[in-house]
């Protein structure tokens, strides 16, 4: 156990011995808007927005790696960069800005030990426990341990181990050039995408190259654009103006910021979507209706269409452009149907449908006063043939079996369900339907049967023929074609006494 103790302990030791790369400051002082405050490869201004509140901008290139709000005590930091906000007044903002600097070499605690960098020689004339005599350039300094000492343009760093050595990068401040940025809207409410002209119009006599930026809230697309064409950075003319459009397609309430340069917009936006409009909400009705009610849509994007909460056996839809449709584009108004079809054997009182439209419930109360439940349901069949002529033919239904009247018609009360229908007449081929029944629901079904092409019916008036030697008689015989087609008949006698003959006329 003592021996871990030991080796964590010279762990922590190895560990101190290690520096880590300091900060430096270099920049303590006022920045006003306009000015532009450069640390290699870094800029740092102060912009105003729409409302005139100033905001610390830091960049990288480009890009903007920073942006808040300016008030006291709040910190930006990125890589190898720190700017602490002080008071703001209308001289500007103050800043402190430190840097970490950029590591030249290193130097071992041995006299005699130098190095040349960045024109400064520096060599180490004397070393103790407590601190390293350096000369730089021939002047004597002394660096403490644990401690930085700046000199001119370099940070040396002692840390009882070795001399590490940097170099403070350049700070420069910079006049902007000077252009006017105006933005017509701070808050606005729509529905959909919108449009919004940005002027900006040049002081300088030189031309300006400025960088385009947008900063959005999740989910939302937005753009600038010129004469029509997407832009991320514009050239205005000396003393020129020109005239951007910001394409905003938002999808919830929320704040745009955008920045021209080192101008930082923002505009506040209230998303109403798309609007929709239901005339009615209650409505009476009788089982076994259809109502159509129409839904009006305002706005610009994709309408989501969803039931819930309906009663089974209903059907509910909604119905545009002769579609029964679930998802839409709406771009300004679009009209659409909703259609209720209410079963014949709905209940009595309310029912509540619910509809889901882009996420947002919306109710329908329908009341039903009259039902025909449980009431049986009265069908009519009649039958045709090719020709659209009554056919007496017969109907099979549920184990019933009925001839049709000369008017071809049979007629049934049965009760609610599925049935299949079996229909004939002589000389004809069945046929089978389906049907169902709902409800007290009156019904007639047309059928049409085929009849064969050739079929027919022969009766004689008497099969009993009773003759005296010497005469003869006669019997009716009686053909009736049923088939579909013209047909020609032969009739023959078979089985007469010899001596007997026979005479058939029509």
């Amino acid at each position: 156990m003592r021996r871990f103790f030991v080796v964590l302990f010279l762990f922590l030791l190895i560990v101190q011995t290690v520096s880590a790369q300091p900060y430096v400051t270099v920049f303590e002082s006022r920045l006003a808007p306009g000015q532009m405050l450069k640390v290699e490869n870094y800029t740092i201004t102060i912009v105003q927005s729409i409302n005139g509140s100033p905001y610390l901008m830091l960049k990288l290139g480009n890009d903007i790696v920073g942006l808040k709000p300016f008030s006291f005590g709040s910190l930006i930091e990125k890589d190898g960069i720190k700017i602490l906000m002080g008071s703001y007044t209308e001289e500007g903002g103050f800043l402190v800005v430190s840097v970490k600097p950029r590591f030249l070499t290193s130097l071992k605690p041995e006299i005699g030990a130098r190095a040349s960098v960045d024109g400064a020689i520096i060599e180490v004339v004397g070393v103790d426990n407590h601190s390293m005599e350096v000369s730089i350039n021939g002047t004597l300094k002394s660096v403490q341990t644990n401690k930085t000492l700046i000199f001119g343009k370099l940070v040396l760093e002692y840390n009882g181990t070795v001399l590490s050595i940097y170099a403070i990068p350049e700070v420069s401040e910079v006049k902007n050039p000077r252009y006017v940025v105006f933005c017509p809207y701070e808050d606005v409410v729509v529905s959909g995408p919108f449009d919004v002209p940005i002027t900006v119009e040049s002081l300088s006599e030189e031309e300006l190259t400025l960088n385009l930026s947008v900063f959005l809230p999740p989910n939302w697309k937005a753009g600038f654009f010129y004469n029509g064409v997407e832009v991320s950075r514009i050239s205005v003319p000396p003393k020129g103006t020109i005239t951007l459009t910001l394409h905003v397609e938002p999808s919830s309430n929320g704040t745009l910021q955008f920045s021209v340069g080192d101008f930082l917009g923002r505009i506040h936006v209230r998303y109403r979507g798309i609007e929709v409009l239901i005339p009615y909400r209650g409505i009476e009705a009788e089982a076994g209706n259809v109502i159509q009610i129409p839904i009006s849509f305002e706005g610009n994007g994709i309408v989501e269409f969803s039931t819930f909460n309906t009663t089974p056996g209903w059907d509910v839809y909604l119905k545009a452009g002769g579609y029964r449709v679930r998802t839409f584009e709406v771009d300004g108004s679009s009209t659409a149907t909703l259609v209720v079809s209410i079963p014949r054997n709905a209940t009595l009182g309310d029912h509540k449908i619910g509809l889901l439209i882009n996420g947002k419930p919306y109710f329908l109360n329908i009341y039903i006063y009259k039902t025909y439940l449980g009431q049986p349901a009265k069908l009519v069949v009649v039958l045709r043939d090719e020709n659209g002529n009554p056919v007496r033919g017969w109907v099979s239904i549920a184990g019933k079996n009925l001839t049709a009247s000369p008017a071809g018609s049979v007629s049934f009360e049965l009760k609610p369900g599925q049935y299949t229908l079996i229909a004939g007449c002589e000389g004809c081929s069945q046929k089978t339907e389906k049907l169902k029944l709902s409800d007290g629901e009156e019904k007639t079904l047309e059928i049409t049967l085929q009849r064969a092409d050739y079929y027919f019916k022969i009766e004689l008036e008497s099969d009993v023929v009773t003759l005296k030697p010497g005469t003869g008689g006669s019997t009716r015989i009686t053909i009736q074609n049923l088939g579909s087609k013209e047909d020609k008949y032969t009739i023959t006698v078979e089985g007469l006494p010899s001596g007997w003959n026979y005479l058939i006329s029509q």
